[in-house]
């Protein structure tokens, strides 16, 4: 009998060993474990949102400045609508504290300066082209250039006018810049100008 439950013991230990062996034999190697990758809790770091800060203020003030140089052109199209003149004519536009001086060549040779306060210009009324006897102006503009500069908008412009001076036809070649801002309540005036031009 203890020989019979011996046997038993045996094959059953056989066959467990046997079935290991055969599933290791078929069962192929165990997958590989995927990757997960950890989320990225990170705060931003101060270097990032500053310089989110400085693109910020760099679009800010590009968009300020095309706003400002669009409404310096505005200003000066509704002064070109009076038509050609030496100078701009709507003498209201001038800033009291502003400066006025323009140099004339005459073709004799001779020069003649105006220079006065903005205040001055306007109280006086001058009308430069009456002042030199230059009549029937025909004005051809050839560059007007805009600069944004902080609060202020410089203006370049380089001007032809057919004229008349004592009666014969000259060219004049004028060359003047201005200076635009908006005072407190945000109308533009003309701060200050200056240039000179040649007549001949």
């Amino acid at each position: 009998m203890m020989r019979i439950a011996l046997l038993i013991t045996v094959m059953m230990g056989l066959g467990f060993f046997g079935g290991l062996f055969y599933a290791r034999l078929t069962g192929g190697p165990a997958p590989a474990p995927i990757p997960v990758a950890a989320p990225d809790f990170t705060e931003p770091t101060s270097k990032d949102a500053a310089a989110a800060a400085s693109v910020l203020r760099a679009r800010q003030l590009r968009d300020r400045r095309r706003r400002m140089r669009a409404e310096a052109e505005a200003f000066l199209s509704e002064m070109d609508e009076a038509g050609c003149t030496l100078d701009p004519a709507e003498y209201d536009r001038y800033a009291d504290v502003g400066s006025y001086s323009m140099a004339f060549t005459l073709p004799d040779g001779s020069e003649r300066r105006f220079e006065m306060t903005g205040a001055q210009f306007k109280g006086f009324a001058v009308d430069a082209a009456a002042e030199l006897k230059l009549s029937n102006l025909d004005c051809t503009q050839s560059g007007r250039f805009f600069k944004v500069e902080d609060d202020i908008v410089r203006v370049l412009e380089d001007r032809r006018i057919d004229a008349r001076f004592n009666g014969q036809l000259v060219e004049i070649q004028q060359k003047r810049s201005l200076v635009l801002r908006q005072d407190d309540d945000g109308r533009w005036e003309i701060q200050k100008i200056e240039g000179m031009a040649r007549v001949e």
